[in-house]
């Protein structure tokens, strides 16, 4: 990495018998950066074009990409302005590393609010959702990878339109300004992980905005003794007190990755929260859920209840042709 976003790299390599083998000869290695855990050195942001499918939709494919294309210029320059570089664009998205978390959301605060300034394009508000994460990754011949790249991807996969997410891990490395703009919105899931990471929302408009992307809805009653079965096309997940989420869309980091044109690449989320299993839609085409012989029910960016056994529809209704994902809730074994 350039300037403060530094890494070291092995230059020699010392084979059995304290023979060094020069760095043109060695294999191409890289070491991980050191990193303290208060989250104060270099932070991974991801931005991520908002309602993208949509926008090709109204606009058509020549258009779409060239709106898309000022969006993510702008991400870059908000990038730039705060020290930090653009690593690549990923489709609609760009993955770039800031020299601290406070560089990053200070980054992403400047690109909201040139997007938002940037209006409407086809009756289609123009959005961008950011996450970001300072924490352990590698840098490999100008590529990143690991753990902080992990959960700045999936926190941005959680994100709605005009939101910065970020972990309670990063708040040391923000400033006090920035902190007193954060307010927590609660654990998440990360595949890989052992533990849950505490998820935080960074406010850069006047006021709070009134809907979070982590809600509660109504509280039942903890039940330890039965989990959630889900089935797609042979395949089979479970989400109860052990695996508590599981995200779903087009994107192959999905953890359940559905191949239906109308899905969208991060369209939703089964999660158990006190003792309940709820499925929270944040697709732009929406999701079918039906229950039994009740007939199905429209989750569009909001969330429902799962109960009893039925399906679930990623962007069209159960009678037209797709990838269902049929779910039943059942006990466990004591």
């Amino acid at each position: 990495m350039q300037g403060e976003i530094g890494m070291l790299a092995v230059t020699t390599r010392i084979e059995p018998g304290g023979h060094s083998i020069p760095a043109a000869q060695a294999p191409d290695i890289t070491r991980p950066i050191t990193l303290a855990h208060d989250g104060k050195g270099p932070a991974i942001l991801f931005a991520d074009v908002s309602r993208s499918m949509l926008l090709h939709e109204r606009l058509g494919d020549t258009e779409a990409r060239e709106v898309i294309d000022v969006l993510l210029n702008a991400a870059e320059k908000a990038v730039k302005a705060h020290r930090g570089r653009v690593v690549k664009a990923i489709g609609d998205e760009i993955l770039a590393v800031l020299p601290t978390a406070d560089a990053a959301a200070q980054a992403g605060r400047d690109l909201l609010i040139e997007v938002e300034s940037l209006g409407e394009r086809g009756g289609i508000k123009l959005g961008m959702h950011i996450g970001l994460h300072a924490g352990a990754f590698i840098e490999r011949k100008g590529d990143v990878f690991g753990d902080a790249v992990n959960v700045a991807s999936r926190l941005t996969a959680h994100a709605q339109s005009g939101q910065i997410l970020t972990t309670s891990a990063s708040v040391g490395g923000l400033s006090p300004l920035v902190r007193g703009t954060m307010r927590k919105l609660g654990p998440l899931d990360i595949r890989g992980r052992r533990e849950q990471i505490q998820v935080e929302e960074i406010l850069w408009r006047g006021s709070l905005d009134e809907e979070a992307t982590f809600t509660e809805g109504t509280a039942v009653a903890a039940h330890c003794g039965t989990r959630l079965v889900l089935r797609l096309e042979g395949r089979e997940w479970t989400v109860g007190p052990h695996a508590k989420s599981l995200a779903i869309g087009r994107t192959p980091c999905a953890d359940i990755e559905v191949a239906t044109t109308e899905a969208s690449r991060n369209h939703g989320l089964v999660e158990y929260r006190n003792g309940g299993f709820f499925y929270t839609d944040m697709s732009l085409n929406g999701s079918f859920v039906s229950f039994g012989q009740t007939g199905e029910t429209l989750v569009q960016r909001s969330q429902v209840l799962l109960s009893g056994q039925g399906v679930i529809c990623f962007g069209h209704s159960a009678k037209d042709p797709g990838e269902p994902l049929a779910f039943h809730v059942e006990p466990v074994e004591q």
